[in-house]
């Protein structure tokens, strides 16, 4: 049976996608942790509970369009990322940390990011925007899905594998990811720039998972050669 500290783990590995952003988003979101568990009484997974309701307020404000409604949603969907990096040390601390908690804060994110962009992409009302936005939209759960299913249905592991990101592009790792994401599109709504924030995604998403296959194919093809000799 899986237990917290494996979901934990791998929801680590997935986070190393953007290194320079979780770091900065843990140390924005940790005042804010410190103040939930010294005023409140708040268990994890009602933080995680809580942090919808600023997530489906930025889906609904950037669905709007206009430069105020995209900044107000780009603003709330910031408060969401901070409120799901909160749950975290407020679970470590009062030792709430269970398979249960894991799971929802990572189906709630599963969820909510997608939809953000969706929601960026319909604002810009441009089929331009909706296409990108839909490339974009996919690649994180095309990455997903491919590492995965490499992982656990052709290499038998639910680890990561050695030799699937070569020395010469770990930096990848550290700026592009979901984390990335809610910076860079509040960012982008200040400048009213945010139609170069879904094709940023689009482009680099895209990227990522061709990249990801090109190498399991490499992977597979050494192994093969292997087994030959």
């Amino acid at each position: 049976m899986t237990t917290s500290t494996e979901i934990e783990e791998e929801r680590h590995k997935h986070e190393e996608f953007d290194e320079y952003a979780t770091l900065l988003v843990r140390k924005i979101s940790k005042p804010l942790a410190h103040f939930l568990m010294k005023y409140t009484s708040v268990t994890p997974n009602q933080v995680t509970l809580l942090s919808i309701f600023p997530g489906v307020c930025g889906i609904f404000f950037l669905a709007r369009g206009g430069y105020t409604n995209t900044l107000i949603g780009a603003i709330a969907a910031f408060l969401y990322l901070l409120l799901d990096a909160a749950d975290g040390p407020i679970a470590r601390e009062k030792k709430l940390s269970s398979d249960l908690g894991a799971w929802f804060d990572g189906i709630v994110g599963f969820f909510l990011l997608p939809l953000l962009m969706l929601a960026v992409a319909v604002g810009l009302q441009n089929y331009l925007a909706l296409l990108v936005g839909a490339i974009a939209v996919l690649s994180f759960p095309l990455q997903f899905l491919i590492i995965h299913f490499f992982r656990s249905e052709i290499m038998g592991k639910a680890e990561r594998l050695s030799g699937e990101i070569p020395p010469k592009f770990q930096w990848t790792r550290k700026i592009y990811g979901a984390i990335l994401f809610y910076p860079v599109l509040l960012l982008g709504a200040i400048f009213a720039k945010t139609f170069y924030v879904l094709l940023f995604f689009a482009v680099c998403g895209t990227m990522v998972w061709v990249v990801t296959i090109f190498l399991q194919y490499r992977i597979l093809k050494k192994n093969a050669l292997m087994g030959e000799l």
